[in-house]
């Protein structure tokens, strides 16, 4: 099958084409290219149709310069499809768009792999090469949690850590109080002390403000939620609802596995 990406400047056609992909992701969604725009890097966006004209999948391609006259092509969490046997195809679609300078395409096709044990018969989790594609290090960390949250509130807290469910019952004994919150301050000071204090990486303030801004634009929900006690702001979560899905990150990103191959000719 040949597939062809058609760059589009509508971010209602491009998220609705993301959207309603089974493989998908919102870091593929136009918002988050808005944020990645903050650090210096392109987004890109492309409606991927076969040879009938039929959307087949969606792909944010963020170009980040290595140094001067070369650049990396990187499609967050991507890209969008209707099933990754058209990565092959995907792959010579952006072959044809590539620049001569482009060295490198990384992508990272958010299926879910479990974590627990497999059958031997299974063999390997992750292969080590699709079509033409090589695995490699991925940008975004490759372990995440998924949680069903069409369960109850009482199946998710029986689902927690036995000290998870502890700290949470101590909490609502000493009138500590979780929801919504725009103090986009109280939760910044919570966010840089956690990751200061666990030596984890974060980006400039601004990417989260366009995050969520750029987050809450063409049907998607982003939010802040502070946990808080007699008014002071204790704990902060960052949630992005995007589609059927909803990402939740206190001090870290969420992704999956990475495989890449050369760009252009």
């Amino acid at each position: 099958m040949r597939l062809k990406l058609l760059e589009t400047t509508d971010p209602r056609v491009y998220d609705d084409a993301v959207r309603s992909m089974p493989i998908t992701s919102a870091l593929q969604g136009w918002g988050y290219g808005e944020a990645r725009r903050v650090l210096g890097q392109i987004p890109m966006r492309f409606l991927i149709v076969d040879d009938s004209g039929r959307t087949v999948g969606a792909l944010q391609l963020l170009r980040k310069r290595l140094v001067p006259g070369f650049s990396t092509l990187y499609a967050p969490r991507g890209p969008a499809l209707e099933s990754l046997e058209l990565l092959p195809a995907v792959a010579e679609a952006v072959r044809a768009i590539a620049k001569p300078g482009d060295a490198l395409l990384k992508i990272e096709p958010p299926v879910p792999i479990s974590a627990g044990p497999l059958p031997a018969e299974e063999g390997s989790q992750i292969p080590e090469a699709y079509g033409p594609f090589r695995r490699a290090e991925s940008e975004q960390p490759e372990h995440t949690i998924l949680a069903d949250l069409s369960r109850t509130e009482d199946e998710l807290f029986a689902g927690l850590h036995s000290m998870a469910r502890r700290n949470v019952r101590t909490a609502q004994k000493l009138g500590v109080v979780a929801g919504r919150d725009d103090d986009f301050g109280a939760f910044w000071e919570i966010f840089t002390a956690t990751n200061e204090r666990a030596k984890l990486g974060a980006y400039p303030r601004a990417y989260y403000e366009t995050l969520l801004r750029e987050g809450n634009a063409h049907g998607g929900e982003a939010y802040l939620v502070l946990s808080r006690h007699q008014g002071k702001a204790l704990a902060g979560a960052f949630s992005w609802a995007w589609a059927a899905a909803r990402i939740t990150c206190s001090a870290a990103a969420c992704a999956t596995t990475a495989w890449t191959r050369r760009a252009s000719r």
